[in-house]
């Protein structure tokens, strides 16, 4: 029954996030390598943890690695609580899983040295972000229906959903569950509260002081933490309802186990369906290529790097770095939070604007005060709105078609190819 809820709960519904749902599926691995350790495991069971450890942060998804020690540590507590594991034997563990996880981290290291390099150059430092980059839940509706969608299904494929019976066996396994019950239902609990936590409350305040939590955005993702705390809370709860003297007979014991099982097959798994469309799902005309991005005859070379907007709804916002990796086509702009600032810079003054504190990839595409500036970067062909272009004739350009609002030019004066620099400043005219 633990199984299908974090399954259903998180698994499932992450398929369409695969870097998240690598590096959480190996979460239960993790929490379950500790707990051999914390219970007189060798130093066999310390390579194979330090073995699984490193597959979180190989399979791309750094915060929920993080997440997946944190959710570890709290069953590793619960361990140490129930078993009441002290002395000689409590510190070998310790020393056999400070191994395992220097030998995790040095698997890792080609994916985290690197990914650690390149956020010295990034938008999105590793020091730590803003209140506001953080992104929390700020209203009170967001955070109303985040806590609803603990206890009732709004889709048919809810992340985080548990659902009202899941949720009475983790209580129940926070007070009949012993110390280990308690402490892995405690930890659901205050992760769920934890998700809810915004600027200026104690919640943030205690969010924001746990080590790595800063870096990244969205402190509602930590209910990836909760959900698998609750799975886990919920089958140690099922376990202490069948030890109950009225339930401890066999036969109801397997009654008990059957109808909780039929319980979570009806409200978590039967009503379960994607509500994505996958590669290998998609009807043709879902994974069809824009139209309105590059009709065919105004289509530019396959070597060629093309300008458009960032911030225009005409193309849908930043969906043209999709299309145009879909259309194997080269695009200047960019949509992520680990875009180089170098290019937000460099955007920034092609735009004529001040530098973003915030970048994604993108600056506003209102105005081109410097098109002269995409030359160098081999820019050959540019979407953009009317309104941007500059007055007059922009020496080089030559307009090739209309998208909607949307003018699309070719560039003769593009330079074959980019350069490289490291370092750069704009200057007016």
């Amino acid at each position: 029954a633990g199984a299908i809820v974090f399954a259903t709960a998180f698994a499932l519904p992450s398929l369409t996030q695969p870097a998240e749902l690598e590096s959480g599926a190996w979460a239960p691995l993790v929490a379950f390598g500790v707990v051999r350790i914390l219970r007189g495991g060798g130093w066999g069971w310390t390579a194979i943890l330090g073995t699984i450890g490193a597959m979180p942060l190989l399979a791309g998804d750094p915060q929920t690695a993080l997440f997946d020690v944190y959710a570890a540590a709290i069953v590793g507590l619960s361990i140490v609580l129930e078993d009441r594991t002290r002395g000689h034997s409590l510190r070998d563990a310790c020393l056999r899983l400070a191994a395992a996880g220097a030998l995790a981290l040095a698997a890792a290291a080609p994916q985290l040295l690197t990914t650690l390099a390149w956020t010295t150059q990034s938008a999105r430092q590793r020091g730590g972000l803003s209140d506001q980059a953080i992104r929390p839940l700020l209203s009170a509706a967001a955070r109303h229906e985040r806590l609803m969608g603990f206890f009732f299904r709004a889709t048919s494929a809810d992340l985080w959903y548990l659902s009202i019976p899941v949720i009475a066996l983790a209580a129940i396994a926070m007070v009949r569950g012993r110390r280990l019950g308690l402490v892995v239902a405690m930890g659901a609990l205050a992760t769920a509260a934890l998700g809810f936590s915004r600027p200026g409350t104690f919640l943030f305040h205690v969010y924001e002081s746990i080590p790595g939590f800063r870096t990244f955005r969205f402190p509602v993702r930590i209910n990836f933490m909760t959900t698998f705390l609750a799975a886990i809370a919920a089958a140690l709860g099922l376990t202490a309802l069948g030890e109950e003297r009225l339930l401890a007979t066999p036969t109801r014991r397997r009654t008990l186990d059957g109808v909780a099982l039929a319980i979570v097959l009806a409200l978590l798994v039967v009503p379960y369906a994607s509500r994505w469309s996958m590669p290998w799902t998609a009807w043709p005309a879902d994974v069809a290529p824009d139209a309105r991005f590059f009709p065919s005859t105004m289509r530019p070379a396959p070597d060629a790097r093309v300008f458009v907007p960032g911030d225009s709804f005409e193309l849908r916002l930043a969906v043209f770095t999709r299309q145009g990796m879909r259309q194997h086509v080269r695009v200047l702009q960019d949509y992520d939070s680990l875009s180089a600032r170098r290019l937000g810079s460099f955007l920034a003054v092609v735009a004529g604007i001040p530098t973003p504190t915030q970048f994604n990839g993108t600056v506003s595409s209102r105005t081109i005060a410097r098109p002269d500036l995409l030359d160098l970067v081999a820019v050959r062909a540019i979407v953009a709105p009317r309104s941007a272009v500059p007055a007059g004739h922009v020496p080089g350009w030559r307009k090739v078609g209309t998208a909607g609002a949307l003018d699309v030019y070719s560039n003769a004066r593009a330079l074959p190819r980019a350069y490289v620099v490291g370092r750069a400043r704009g200057r007016s005219s």
